[in-house]
């Protein structure tokens, strides 16, 4: 019996020093007296071991030249996450490294990565299979030229709906010298079910959020329940490489349920020969129970190719009940090629087209503000195409089935579209000046859209005639009165004076008159102080006649607010 127990107490004193408590709390990664030496390191205990609570792993500053490579962890869940994180919260602190894909998830699920910079030559991060509830954020992605940054694409095997996804997180990153910054390619039977993507910035990159087949919900048992969820693409600001090859800024494929891409700027100067599109949509499943819930709104989109054979601001490929409102665009091509504002490809159905800016510097005889499929009509599928803004510089209106429209008028009585669109120039018909104003031109000229009620500055829309464009301005501030209630000039004398607003103001590019017979010669920019409310200007002008008693001066909007890109 004693031999018993001695071989018994034997077995427990070696399975208790061969086993280890799960993983939970904070541990740290490199630098002096760490938990972990290198990032695989906690890897390996993490695979061994498995979490009982959330993990934080804090990577001290250094680089790390390693791959990742991440897996399904034994006690994870949306509270037992798992985090990644610089120590010091400062991207620039850490550097991991690798010369393929430098992290992966292969089924990797509540995975968080915070703070990092992340250096791929072929992937930063790449999902593979199931990934539930990834957050990826505040990170700076350096990338080879022909890397992706967020990289999914499913073949083969892994398309099938027991790798559906339910939940990706990418938000506030920066991605930089990408083939492509962020590429979703789910399967057919592989939707990720939401996405959100947000405040990203994409600095010379050849294209920068292209995603598909979201918005669908499978059980555990890879058994489809229904559309439910979607994406939202929000406030991202993506810049073309100059020399790159061919270029899109974003482009969505076979999303379901609601999508609301919104207040993105997208920039391309490029030297390219080959095709630039600025937003692209493609099959893309809106549904009638649902009309609005898939929305492009907002948004800013200038492309400048004075060598690219083709530039289209934006193109519809055979989507459903598509919502595309107060954006503004601007296309400029080389002469003669084919350059289209607003293009549509075959099929589609329901798409309401209303208060977009669309601005085609383009000339000769391809360069048409809107074009449809050659041989697919598409009246049946436009519910509104109206109240839009058309400024080109080409020798046609449109190209509609093959059918040329010379003029906006010709357009409307073939077509019986755009029959309170307009053809005016605004500031947004100057190259280099997406960062700059657009003049008030498009003031008013819109028709109320109740599911789009403020525009890129989040300023509040005119609930009854809004401005035509993504910014909303906002007319007439009256009164703004001197400080100096009257004074007297020389002729020619320079005044430098103080003007305070009464009323709240946005801030803007503002010319301004008096009120009295004597005219202000060169009307300047009034620098605005402090934040918007009652606020004080600085303002100074040549005096080109003498003036006396001018006791108030009037200042007019002619431009919007400068958007903060």
């Amino acid at each position: 019996m004693k031999k018993t127990n001695y071989i018994l107490l034997v077995l427990m004193l070696i399975y208790s020093f061969g086993t280890h408590a799960q993983l939970s709390g904070a541990y740290t990664i490199g630098g002096t007296s760490p938990d972990y030496n290198t990032i695989n390191d906690a890897i390996t205990d993490l695979n061994t071991q498995g979490v009982s609570a959330a993990v934080i792993f804090n990577i001290r500053t250094g680089t790390y030249n390693e791959q990742l490579m991440l897996s399904q962890v034994s006690g994870s869940s949306l509270t037992n996450s798992i985090t990644f994180q610089s120590e010091t919260n400062n991207n620039a602190d850490v550097l991991i490294t690798f010369n393929t894909e430098t992290i992966v998830l292969d089924s990797a699920s509540y995975f968080r990565f915070y703070d990092l910079t992340i250096q791929g030559y072929t992937s930063g991060i790449r999902l593979k299979r199931k990934n539930h509830n990834i957050r990826i954020e505040n990170n700076h992605f350096l990338l080879g030229t022909a890397a992706k940054g967020i990289h999914r694409k499913t073949n083969g095997v892994d398309d099938n709906p027991l790798h559906y996804s339910d939940s990706l997180f990418v938000i506030n990153n920066v991605f930089e010298n990408a083939q492509t910054g962020i590429y979703i390619f789910n399967g057919f039977q592989t939707y990720y079910q939401y996405g959100e993507f947000i405040n990203n910035e994409f600095i010379n990159v050849n294209n920068g959020i292209d995603i598909s087949y979201f918005g669908r919900e499978y059980n555990n048992s890879g058994t489809f329940i229904g559309t439910n969820g979607g994406v939202k693409i929000l406030n991202n600001k993506i810049v073309a490489n100059q020399n790159s090859i061919g270029f899109t800024g974003i482009k969505l494929t076979y999303l379901a349920d609601s999508v609301l891409v919104s207040n993105n700027v997208v920039i391309a100067k490029t030297n390219t020969i080959y095709n630039i599109i600025g937003l692209h949509e493609s099959n893309l499943q809106g549904s009638a129970s649902k009309p609005k819930a898939q929305v492009w709104r907002n948004n800013l989109v200038e492309l400048i190719a004075p060598n690219s054979a083709s530039v289209q601001g934006i193109y519809f490929q055979n989507g459903s009940y598509q919502n595309i409102i107060h954006n503004s665009f601007l296309i400029k091509g080389k002469k003669d090629s084919v350059a289209y504002s607003l293009a549509f490809g075959f099929g589609g159905t329901a798409f309401n087209i209303l208060n977009n800016d669309f601005v085609n510097l383009t000339e000769g005889n391809d360069s048409y503000h809107i074009n449809t499929h050659p041989t697919n009509n598409p009246t049946s599928t436009i519910i509104g195409l109206n109240y839009n803004n058309f400024y080109g510089l080409g020798d046609n209106f449109a190209k509609w089935v093959s059918v040329d429209h010379s003029t906006l008028a010709m357009h409307q009585d073939s077509t019986g579209f755009n029959m309170n669109s307009t053809e005016i120039f605004s500031g947004f018909a100057v190259e280099n000046n997406l960062t700059g104003l657009l003049c008030a031109n498009l003031v008013g000229l819109g028709t109320p859209v109740n599911y789009v009620t403020d525009d890129y500055n989040g300023a509040i829309r005119s609930a009854v005639t809004p401005t035509i464009g993504a910014i909303e301005t906002i007319g007439v501030i009256n009164p703004i009165i001197t400080t100096n209630a009257s004074f007297t000039s020389a002729c020619g004398d320079v005044i430098n004076d103080t003007l305070t607003a009464s009323s709240s103001y946005i801030n803007g590019y503002y010319e301004w008159t008096n009120d009295s017979v004597f005219s202000l010669d060169n009307p300047t920019v009034i620098n605005q102080t402090g934040t918007p409310s009652v606020e004080t200007y600085y303002v100074s002008w040549s005096a080109g006649a003498c003036m006396s008693n001018m006791d108030s001066i009037t200042i007019e909007n002619k431009a919007v607010p400068t958007p903060t890109i």
